[in-house]
């Protein structure tokens, strides 16, 4: 595998080895779904109910499996004295400090993913911790596994708990431990075996760590201006054929922006038009969030809101876009010296971060939000 992210050009052509990496998923949830519905001697049942039943059942086995991985890697994160700032099992996060739960959309294909956001309280710990870390999922889900085997063994043959519990080992040994420790990078993503490589070996990209280090600090609420400035400085190197451009870009605007650095924001914005213009297809993931932090700046900082008021007619207002959308309509309203559509806009605004199932405000979106009212009530 390159140790280095994909490009553009390189991330839109699926190799040999990513088939033959869906092929064994594939195969891992047939094997799971035969174990669930052919151990399972129920009574006849009308065909539409019993499908019903074995998709409850089925979607239960995978969730379990994804909350068994993921709170594996957070307990040997928590042993290993790293800081716990996320765990996402589907649309559900968690968030230690403060503890707090969101629930978003249902996957409505039963595709449910995990994550684990952490990072090390020192370089000790990052040395010594990692490696524990990463591998604790895969620990997690063979042990889960083998105890799931031997409760199974316990109950009669034919029952709907023995065949779920063989279901449920069946994905745990076989995806969420092996899968997860075959060294692999899909994307921009690497699998827990690929991470743990990077790291015994020393062979991760430094620019991706970076990345990384502050993707977590972005996601932990620490303020822009407050971001490590040997951090930024490497990130501001990153190559123009860099995946993450465009994203680490933003950040870039981010730490100028919140520094009082307008001169400094609006360069990044101008060059990420024109990261945006070059990367094409592999850059649509980002256009929508950067054409809103475009639209709000030209706002809030030049004043233009008509200018403003174009960009946001081309972009969508729901949701995950409906807290951003109020945001731009909030600061064209100003800048336009409406004040009755300033404060409706404000309270939208306000009511979007309150209510939103897709991001967790940080007190960054609560202060902006003050600010603006205080501008709105001063029209």
């Amino acid at each position: 595998m390159p140790k280095r992210l994909s490009g553009p050009a390189e991330a839109r052509r699926p190799r040999f080895v990513h088939w033959l990496l869906a092929a064994y998923n594939i195969a891992v949830l047939i094997a799971a779904s035969l174990a669930i519905n052919l151990g399972w001697q129920h009574p006849p049942m009308p065909l539409f109910p019993l499908m019903l039943s074995l998709l409850g059942l089925w979607f239960l086995a995978v969730f379990a499996m994804v909350l068994v991985h993921e709170f594996g890697h957070a307990f040997f994160a928590v042993a290993g004295g790293w800081h716990i700032h996320l765990i996402g099992i589907g649309p559900i996060q968690i968030r230690p400090d403060p503890f707090r739960v969101r629930l978003g959309y249902l996957p409505v294909s039963g595709d449910v993913g995990g994550y684990v956001l952490a990072w090390p309280l020192s370089a000790r710990r990052r040395r010594e911790g990692a490696v524990p870390y990463y591998a604790g999922g895969a620990i997690a889900s063979a042990f889960g596994a083998g105890l799931s085997i031997l409760l199974a063994l316990t109950l009669p043959a034919g029952s709907a708990e023995r065949a779920w519990l063989t279901g449920f080992s069946i994905l745990s040994f076989f995806q969420g431990a092996i899968f997860n420790l075959i060294p692999m990078r899909l994307g921009t993503m690497r699998s827990d075996g690929q991470a743990i490589v990077d790291h015994v070996f020393g062979s991760a990209d430094d620019l991706e760590e970076a990345i990384q280090d502050l993707s977590v600090k972005v996601l932990s609420g620490v303020r822009p201006r407050d971001w490590d400035g040997g951090l930024v400085a490497r990130l501001a190197q990153i190559p123009p054929e860099h995946a993450l451009r465009p994203a680490v870009l933003e950040m870039l605007f981010a730490w100028h922006f919140d520094r009082g650095d307008i001169d400094g924001a609006r360069r990044v914005l101008a060059t990420m038009d024109e990261a945006i213009a070059q990367d094409g297809d592999a850059a649509k993931p980002f256009l929508v969030s950067f054409q809103f932090t475009k639209a709000f700046f030209i706002a809030h900082v030049d004043g233009d809101g008509e200018g403003a008021l174009a960009i946001l007619k081309t972009l969508p207002n729901a949701p995950p876009w409906r807290s951003l959308h109020w945001r731009v309509r909030a600061a064209i309203a100003i800048a336009l010296k409406n004040k009755a559509e300033a404060l409706l806009a404000v309270r939208r605004f306000q009511q979007s971060l309150r209510g939103s199932f897709y991001v967790v405000p940080s007190e960054d979106d609560w202060e902006l939000a003050r600010e603006l009212a205080r501008r709105a009530q001063a029209l």
